[in-house]
């Protein structure tokens, strides 16, 4: 567990709005949230301190670690890409590919199978994996549909497949 930022900057921003906006990020183990009167209780267990915690919130974000699914591996290695040591697709080098993207000799990817990233990251990887690709095929189904959604508004005629579509 940690308390990360995926952003440029986003450290900076982190600390910044735990001094100066008096945001507090907790790490830890969240055992019950519940309301009472307008307001949020958090019952959840600090994992730095090691200590339960009770605290009252305006506001609760939860968040959680990724880990990459196995199944996307398995397509990856089938068209000669690799994966890292965590489960990561990993890009052909930059000096291989004029494309950050491509995953093998015109298989691009896109979406988190890289890299945790957010929308605004998912968008960029799906319009450069867009700029080589014939159709883009996609593990997450929440970036099937923001890609299908991009590409269409951008009038861009690329099929969007989610992976279990292939098989």
């Amino acid at each position: 567990m940690d308390i990360r930022s995926n952003f440029k900057d986003g450290e900076e921003f982190v600390r910044g709005v735990m001094e100066n906006e008096h945001v507090r990020y907790i790490r830890g183990r969240v055992g019950k949230v519940f309301p009472v009167n307008d307001r949020l209780i958090v019952r959840a267990e600090d994992t730095l301190m090691g200590i339960p915690l009770e605290i009252e919130a305006d506001l609760v974000v939860l968040a959680t670690a990724m880990v990459p699914v196995k199944s996307p591996n398995t397509l990856v290695s089938k068209v000669g890409g690799k994966v890292d040591g965590n489960g990561f697709i990993t890009s052909v080098p930059l000096a291989q590919s004029a494309n950050p993207m491509e995953v093998a000799k015109g298989v691009y990817y896109a979406d988190a199978c890289g890299f945790p990233c957010d929308v605004r990251e998912l968008l960029n990887q799906g319009s450069a994996a867009a700029a080589g690709a014939e159709a883009i095929v996609v593990a997450c189904p929440l970036c099937y549909l923001n890609l299908e959604f991009r590409l269409h508004a951008q009038g861009t005629n690329i099929p969007v497949v989610f992976f279990t579509q292939l098989f």
